[in-house]
């Protein structure tokens, strides 16, 4: 008794399709290949030209002369439109079509819409045209890369140019979009309706297969097409129930008068995370004066200030804050230092402010040129150093200012107030060479009073200062990348050490209130000791840089200035493993790729997060410093505009310990540093300074040893140090 069983089975099947899978409204024509080009929902049926033929439930194109005829005039009258398509499209020529619907003159074709595969421009792309011939112009949608690579894949073009929206996904995804489509549909003229085939006549047919070609009278959203992929070409069903939950991703700054196209994602119960295009919710701006919202989506900032951005769909809500930043910063002043040796003078590339180059008053030393930097000799007095003079007014010219340098720092450790650049006024007149103290100056310092490196802002002396100290003092030996901002239509000031804000501040003063006679690099306005390093790169801009392009440009370098880096397009996160005791924290990278700049280090941005998933493996810092707690292995989370990305972290312990003291230590010298080496998997290090680690002297009245390894020989004798 099989069949009745059967028969039930397949009535029910019937039925589910017929009540959950209805066909939309706006479907107005679809071509299934069952055995012909036959349209199913608007009768608009299609011939077989050339060697096409239906086999297997798609329609064959040779490449050679087969195509799909379909009637003229099929999208006339549509203000929007969606044409999709299942389809396998073999690797040939350039500026084959998937569809290409308008008129032609000649050998050329006109006034169309159409969907190539591989472009001869090397990409994909959706192109649609208003004039004779259709080449003079064109309006399109175009992604880098080829889709005629003979594997099947989902297609739907989505045009809307009353919202200025042009669009195509591939497997459901958004792959490429414009928010600038202008020419509306009924600019097009469909005289012709070809699949497979170009109304030019010098270009070649597809090769491939066409399982199933649909076209809407509207423009479908991202979640519905992604679920019209889920379904498959056999049956409708566009509809992916409502939004679990949705989030919006955007710059943490903008500059006044830019756009940004938020970036969308939702959360679908049948369908997962879904990448949603700005027409696919509705967005608001709790302050419109400040950011704007278009009608394509796109967000205009209009003026200086904050704004919460409000996304919404199926009842569902997610925000983000923008701060509009002043106008964007001009590159004022570039110092590259490319000249010869012997040089007495250094250029400014872009702003034509050279400076002179100055011997030290007493000695031989002077500014070195003729590396591609200017190397600062240092010395032991102010009167010893050699230094370069900008021009004056320099500073108090501008209305914010940044300052960005490349510089090697060569200590010693321990000196204080060598001045890297001083900005300002003094007793000393105009020579640094003379005694006297500043009466008010913008300065950085390798080392400050207090054992850090400092960007110090004070205009009339220490009334009103500003004192933006660092975390640490600059290292020795080691090219640093240092930003320095001071913008009072911010009310901001900032220290940046390599792509990290270690402090910030406000700007109570305006930049005029400074007397800037002495604008100098390498000595202070002050008796402080000349500068002993180097300067690869040093600039100026007016205006005051955003966290983004700190990050553009340390990672730029000194001799490249960073371009607009492109849409976001993923992030990708590396984490060291981490070493048991360990009391320094181990740096973790995020790492982003936008569409013109790849790998940036954004670690230090404001609006990173880092999350440990478990504080009792290892905790994790802003700006990703990582600290061990307990052996063993735990997630780290690196998110930035609405991306996340994930790197397993590990706590491992040591294997061995060998322990190295001087030998012999002379009775009543000074402390020395036991060595105490430990083997980790992969990498050996020395732990006497790490938490855990224990030290004891059998003898103490011969020597001592304190916990992080310090050991005092105190008298004739000989003791057993042992460590664990």
């Amino acid at each position: 008794m099989p069949k009745p069983s059967t028969r039930v089975l397949l009535l029910a099947c019937t039925l589910l399709a017929g009540v959950v899978l209805p066909a939309r409204a706006d479907l107005t024509h679809r071509y299934s290949f069952t055995s012909d080009a036959s349209d199913s929902i608007g009768a608009a049926h299609g011939t077989l030209e050339g060697a096409a033929a239906v086999s297997d439930g798609a329609v064959v194109l040779d490449g050679a002369d087969a195509y799909v005829n379909l009637p003229g005039g099929l999208i006339q009258g549509y203000t929007a439109a969606t044409i999709e398509a299942w389809t396998t499209m073999a690797e040939g020529p350039v500026w084959t079509r998937l569809f290409d619907f308008g008129a032609t003159n000649g050998a050329n074709g006109h006034h169309y819409v159409f969907f190539t595969p591989h472009s001869g421009a090397a990409d994909t792309r959706l192109v649609i045209s208003d004039t004779d011939p259709g080449w003079a112009h064109e309006e399109l949608v175009a992604q880098a890369g080829f889709l005629d690579d003979g594997n099947p894949v989902h297609v739907a073009a989505v045009l809307d140019p009353a919202k200025g929206w042009g669009a195509f996904y591939v497997n459901g995804r958004l792959a490429a979009w414009s928010q600038n489509i202008s020419i509306p549909l009924s600019q097009v003229a469909p005289d012709y309706c070809f699949l497979g085939k170009s109304l030019y006549s010098a270009d070649a047919y597809l090769t491939g297969t066409i399982d199933e070609f649909r076209i809407h009278n509207s423009a479908l959203g991202s979640a519905e097409i992604a679920q019209s992929f889920a379904t498959g070409p056999a049956a409708l069903n566009y509809d992916p129930g409502p939004v679990a939950e949705l989030a919006l991703a955007l710059p943490a700054q903008v500059r006044l008068g830019g756009v940004v196209i938020p970036e969308l994602t939702g959360t679908f119960a049948t369908l997962g995370q879904v990448t949603l295009g700005p027409l696919d919710v509705t967005l608001r701006s709790s302050a419109p004066g400040v950011v704007t919202v278009q009608t394509n989506g796109n967000l205009i900032a209009k003026a200086v200030g904050t704004a919460t951005i409000t996304a919404e769909r199926d009842g569902k809500s997610a925000t983000a804050v923008v701060t509009v930043l002043p106008a964007p910063v001009v590159l004022m002043h570039r110092y590259s230092f490319n000249e010869p040796a012997g040089s007495v003078e250094v250029v400014d590339s872009v702003g034509g402010a050279n400076g002179s180059v100055n011997p030290a008053a007493e000695g031989p030393n002077t500014v070195g040129l003729g590396t591609g930097q200017a190397v600062f000799p240092g010395g032991s007095t102010y009167r010893q150093g050699g230094y370069i003079d900008l021009p004056d007014g320099i500073v108090s010219s501008k209305t914010n200012i940044t300052f960005e340098v490349w510089a090697t720092w060569n200590g010693p450790s321990g000196s204080t107030w060598q001045r890297i650049f001083d900005f300002g006024s003094s007793s000393k007149g105009n020579d640094p060479h003379a005694s006297g103290n500043g009466t008010g100056s913008f300065f950085l310092t390798p080392r400050g009073g207090a054992g850090v490196v400092r960007f110090d802002a004070a205009p009339t002396g220490f009334a009103n200062e500003r004192i933006l100290d660092g975390t640490a003092t600059l290292p020795v030996g080691r090219e640093t990348h240092i930003v320095c901002i001071y913008a009072p239509a911010n009310q901001s000031s900032q220290l940046w050490i390599d792509g990290k804000l270690v402090r910030s501040s406000t700007a109570p003063f305006p930049l005029a209130n400074l007397q800037d006679a002495n604008c100098w690099l390498g000595l202070a306005n002050w008796n402080d000791p000349p500068l002993n390093g180097a300067l690869n790169e040093f600039r100026i801009y007016e205006g005051a840089l955003t966290e983004l392009e700190i990050a553009l440009r340390r990672q730029a370098g000194p001799n490249t200035i960073p371009t607009d880096p492109g849409l976001l397009e993923s992030i990708s996160l590396q984490a060291p493993t981490l070493l048991q005791g360990n009391r320094v924290a181990a740096q973790a990278a995020l790492l982003a790729n936008f569409q013109k700049s790849k790998n940036v280090d954004i670690s230090g941005l404001g609006s990173v997060t880092f999350t440990s998933t478990d504080p009792n493996i290892f905790t994790v810092a802003a700006g990703g410093g990582l600290l061990p707690v307990n052996l063993g292995s735990a997630l780290l989370i690196g998110s930035y505009q609405g991306r996340s990305a994930t790197s397993a972290v590990s706590v491992v312990a040591a294997t061995r310990l060998t322990l190295t003291l001087p030998s012999p230590a002379l009775a009543g010298g000074a402390a020395t540093s036991a060595i105490l080496m430990a083997e980790f998997p992969g990498t050996n290090a020395n732990v006497a300074a790490f938490a855990g680690v224990t030290f004891a002297s059998s003898a103490t009245n011969v020597a001592s040893i304190d916990a992080t390894g310090t050991l005092l020989p105190l008298r004739v004798g000989t003791t057993t140090i042992s460590a664990s």
